[in-house]
């Protein structure tokens, strides 16, 4: 049972070690826009950002996050 759950933990830190920019921008996609939909959170991990319907005469969805940035994880 404790090398299957090694294993497991081994996996998935370097899953997350593989990955950490993919992560990184998806939590600031979220930090800036705090809700995306599947087909936004692919096109943000290509470089594009989400475009929001702004056809209802409100002010664009792009907005600063009230959250303050810390830097990098780690």
């Amino acid at each position: 049972m404790r090398r299957l759950v090694e294993a497991g933990l081994a996996e998935a830190r370097k899953i997350i070690i593989e990955k950490r920019q993919d992560l990184e921008t998806l939590a600031n996609g979220l930090l800036e826009y705090e809700t995306l939909t599947g087909p936004e959170i692919v096109e943000l991990l290509k470089g594009h950002p989400p475009v929001r319907d702004t056809s209802d005469d409100h002010e664009p969805t792009l907005r600063g996050s009230p959250v303050p940035t810390t830097g990098r994880f780690g």
